[in-house]
């Protein structure tokens, strides 16, 4: 029951955890405003069928894409990929203990990204974090910067400021 209850926790991201209003009237303290963002901007699917979970995150850039909301991107990309590693190391984790969670063999991401609500192209592959073997010194993403490196090493396209300038890119068009 523990490893289901553990699991089931990294699964209940969403919009259900946030309030739109909050965020959009600054009513949210600083230090909780990046969980709220995040809650905002993904959705979590289970899929039983494909044995894996699936991460999808879109999000929304403004149209004036200036220092401020470039840091706030970055501090959004950073929390996300910490989180999505985190579901996965749980997910490996977890199924051990719980023949339910056997069946979940990988997680997925996707990034679909938008500007003032109206979708762009940015070429993005999704991540697909498999089962595996621990590995001696590797280490298990605890923090925001570990786990961009884990993506980065997965697909160069994901650093930060790589993405940032591809999104320069498409807005300049």
């Amino acid at each position: 029951m523990a490893a289901i209850l553990r699991f089931s926790d990294e699964l209940a991201e969403g919009k259900q955890r946030t309030c739109s209003f909050l965020l959009e009237k600054d009513l949210i303290e600083e230090e909780s405003k990046v969980y709220h963002r995040y809650a905002q901007v993904t959705d979590i699917e289970i899929d039983r069928n494909l044995e894996r979970i699936s991460i999808t995150y879109d999000i929304n850039i403004p149209s004036d894409f200036n220092e401020t909301a470039q840091a706030e991107f970055r501090e959004l990309m950073l929390f996300s990929y910490h989180r999505a590693v985190k579901l996965d190391i749980e997910r490996r984790y977890t199924k051990y203990y719980s023949d339910v969670l056997k069946q979940f063999k990988y997680v997925s991401v996707q990034y679909n990204f938008y500007i003032d609500e109206i979708p762009i192209q940015v070429e993005l592959n999704g991540i697909t974090f498999e089962d595996r073997y621990p590995i001696p010194g590797e280490g298990n993403a605890e923090t925001k910067e570990e786990a961009e490196k884990h993506f980065v090493n997965m697909d160069k396209s994901y650093e930060i400021s790589t993405l940032i300038k591809s999104i320069n890119s498409v807005k300049a068009q």
